[in-house]
């Protein structure tokens, strides 16, 4: 939770490489989060409106990479594209590849985020 991004116009999301601010917002990763924390909030494993907080923001996030037909922007074409090296070049791939817009990566999460936040046991997300 201290690598989401508080601020602008990407407010809610995490990064592509998440510990590397230069990074890119991502879509897919802040819908996995999303989705991972409602389900902790759900079954008690998370407690402290700091949980539903990060949540809310990532769903909000979420909603404003999303146009009116659905197409979730900002998704990673996927992991294991960049070539055996060190950690650093692996991030420097990863910082630098290019993000698209309805890839099936990102359609996936954003659906498990929605699904999750909609379930009425879920109380203080909402």
């Amino acid at each position: 939770m201290p690598l989401q991004i508080t601020s602008g116009n990407d407010s809610g999301m995490w990064r592509q490489v998440l510990d590397l601010p230069t990074s890119n917002p991502e879509s897919s990763c802040t819908a996995m989060f999303t989705f991972a924390l409602t389900t902790g909030i759900r079954y008690g494993w998370l407690k402290g409106a700091k949980y539903n907080t990060a949540a809310r923001n990532g769903w909000i996030a979420l909603g404003n990479k999303t146009d009116s037909n659905g197409v979730l922007t900002k998704v990673c074409p996927g992991t294991g594209q960049a070539s055996a090296g060190t950690l650093a070049s692996q991030q420097a791939f990863y910082a630098n590849i290019a993000l698209g817009s309805n890839d099936q990566h990102g359609q996936a999460p954003l659906l498990w985020a929605a699904r999750a936040l909609m379930r009425p046991d879920c109380s203080g997300v909402h």
